[in-house]
């Protein structure tokens, strides 16, 4: 809404839904040059001194020498004018023959000016900037303003036109004498004010999706753009969102965006954070943040336990109940874990931080429906198949390791049995904790398998009958 000056291209707003009224016009306003001479002396010479930069104040004091070497009383003329930054200097006070006796080298005298006011004027472009009459678009404020007050705000605009903005600085002086001066000139750019002002709305159709665990978490929102963006007359300014999260409700403000989703980062664990949205069109109106939504993130990973995040549905995402499980062992049958979590269709992730040795692992599962396993968010065994018996070797490194199952059951009976053993030591093949008959069916199945695969037990990359005689010799051994 700033003028510009010495612009002539047309500004013309074809929305009947703008109106150009309530517009502020605004200047530079500049500073005051301070000079004084001796009397009739011309201004600029040697016989003159100047306050150095603009004085932004309405009086100064300056030191005049009240005597010349002859002992004669010394005369100064003093000039006030005011500096625009938009066209120049405004002529603003004149004092002749000012002479300050003192007994002194030199005398204070203190210069005082009226602030500057000023009235502006809006026409219809290419019309007259004289007086502001006999033109059916033209608007003049009702009275003059004073510099430190803000300039008056034009109502009724003609809504479809382009205008010229005029601002007229009017210095007071004495017997109210003015002196007029255009400081601003120009086609302005109007405000969009709205007959009808309509702020988007961001429409209830968002989503947050978790992702990490413990203290490497972060979430993904979305949300759809709102049904209709308002009135936003021919400005160009992006379209935004803003976005609001937080741990209180209502949440406070996080930043701008202009696509319709975000990803937010470094999140607490298990901490309950709200969230927002709001839409800001191009004519800079933003609707309400609607819809406030809230997400927990996953606890902190347990240690030498799992941590065990239930949900009501396949997909990990409306979580029910979170709890320490000691082990993964359990059989639901044609029941749920929980009594808020339906029959079927739903899932678990068990996380967890274990000690291992430097070894070679077999990590089982036996499972009704499907599960998967990942060590340091590694793969290590997937079972997404099916119901079945699971086994995968994986050579671990010596230290703290993070293991992370997830489960799926889809329908019928619910069951999932997950566990890893040193795999040169234990041959417990279908992961019930114990060495049996069963396992060595197992082993019987996979005879003539060639390379390293998790029935090759002696390690020469075939499965043979020996393999099946080590497992014949543990029956009976207890693997946990």
């Amino acid at each position: 809404s700033y003028p510009t000056s010495g612009t002539s291209s047309s500004i013309t707003n074809t929305n009947p839904d703008c109106c150009r009224s309530n517009y502020s016009p605004r200047v530079t306003l500049g500073g005051f040059i301070l000079e004084w001479c001796i009397a009739n002396t011309t201004r600029g010479s040697p016989y003159c001194q100047k306050r150095s930069g603009l004085v932004t104040t309405y009086s100064q004091t300056i030191g005049l020498q009240p005597l010349n070497s002859n002992g004669q009383p010394l005369y100064y003329d003093i000039y006030v004018d005011y500096q625009t930054i938009q066209s120049g200097i405004v002529p603003w006070k004149v004092m002749k023959g000012v002479n300050q006796l003192c007994f002194a080298s030199s005398c204070n005298y203190t210069v005082t000016w009226a602030k500057p006011y000023f009235s502006a004027k809006l026409n219809q472009a290419g019309t007259s900037t004289s007086a502001c009459t006999g033109y059916s678009n033209c608007v003049d404020t009702v009275a003059s303003f004073p510099e430190d007050n803000p300039f008056p705000k034009f109502t009724s605009l003609p809504p479809d036109l382009p205008v010229d903005l005029t601002v007229q600085v009017r210095p007071m002086e004495n017997s109210g004498a003015i002196v007029n001066h255009w400081i601003a000139r120009g086609l302005v750019t109007p405000t969009c004010s709205l007959k009808n002002p309509t702020a988007p709305t961001v429409p209830f159709n968002s989503s947050g999706v978790l992702t990490g665990i413990g203290g490497n978490q972060s979430v993904s929102l979305s949300w759809a753009a709102p049904n209709n963006w308002g009135v936003e007359c021919n400005y160009t300014n992006p379209r935004e969102y803003l976005v609001a999260i937080g741990q209180t409700n209502p949440p406070p403000f996080y930043g701008k965006t202009t696509a319709n989703n975000i990803t937010i980062s470094n999140l607490n664990p298990g901490t309950t954070y709200y969230w927002a949205i709001a839409a800001e069109n191009q004519a800079n109106l933003w609707g309400p943040y609607t819809y406030v939504q809230s997400f927990t993130t996953a606890p902190p990973v347990a240690t030498n336990n799992f941590t065990g995040e239930y949900f009501d549905n396949i997909d990990f995402t409306n979580k029910k109940i979170v709890r320490t499980d000691q082990k993964i062992s359990f059989n639901w049958g044609a029941n749920s874990p929980d009594t808020s979590i339906a029959v079927d269709t739903f899932s678990i992730r068990w996380t967890g931080t274990f000690n291992f040795d430097s070894a070679k692992y077999r990590f089982n599962a036996n499972v009704n429906d499907k599960v998967v396993v990942y060590v340091d968010n590694d793969l290590v065994l997937d079972g997404s198949v099916g119901s079945a018996t699971y086994n995968q070797l994986k050579n671990i490194s010596a230290g703290v390791h993070t293991v992370r199952i997830e489960y799926i059951e889809n329908t019928d009976s619910a069951n999932i049995t997950a566990n890893w053993v040193h795999a040169d030591t234990c041959y417990d093949m279908d992961g019930n904790g114990a060495v049996n008959l069963n396992d060595i069916l197992i082993v019987q199945k996979h005879l003539g398998a060639i390379g390293l695969s998790p029935w090759d037990l002696n390690g020469d990359k075939v499965v043979s009958s020996v393999d099946t005689d080590l497992v014949r010799t543990s029956v009976g051994k207890l693997c946990q």
